[in-house]
């Protein structure tokens, strides 16, 4: 039978071992997503009975990325700075001084092809779950047993 003071002491060991590597695990994010730098949360909850970390990113980015965002309309006005540039015509090559256009509820975007299309929506952004599933792939299965077990060898030398 183990006692009380040996569950809080591998409780406490198998607590801190996951501090320890989701600190790790989010500087590997951080280094592939420098956007997020700065915004990483990490609390402590529970009492004695039940203790859990929370962590993850207050990032709009990282939200973006990990629940996706829905199609939307462009809305307001869209200013465009045209530089100056040569124009042919019938009449021959022009010169054409830099000016502005304006676009209402509409962009101009160049695609990867060079080609030029105006756009009325924003287009929806789907859930590629960075977050989620490189906590799965480190927090679950034959990986955690393994943190785990170190955690526990480590307190118990």
């Amino acid at each position: 039978m183990i006692d009380a003071n040996t569950i809080k002491r591998i409780q406490t060991a198998i607590l801190t071992a996951v501090e320890i590597d989701s600190s790790k695990w989010s500087d590997e994010m951080e280094q592939k997503y420098p956007e997020w730098k700065g915004s990483r949360i990490f609390k402590r909850q529970g009492n004695q009975h039940m203790r859990k970390v929370i962590f993850g990113y207050d990032n709009p980015e990282a939200t973006k990325l990990e629940e996706g965002s829905p199609a939307r309309p462009v809305t307001g006005r869209y200013v465009q700075q045209v530089k100056t540039h040569n124009r042919r015509s019938k009449s021959g090559v022009k010169r054409v001084r830099s000016h502005q256009r304006f676009y209402k509820r509409h962009v101009p975007i160049q695609l990867s092809n060079g080609q030029w299309r105006m756009v009325s929506q924003i287009p929806e952004l789907k859930a590629k779950k960075p977050i989620n599933k490189t906590a799965m792939k480190r927090y679950t299965g034959e990986v955690m047993e393994k943190l785990i077990a170190d955690a526990i060898k480590k307190d118990f030398k």
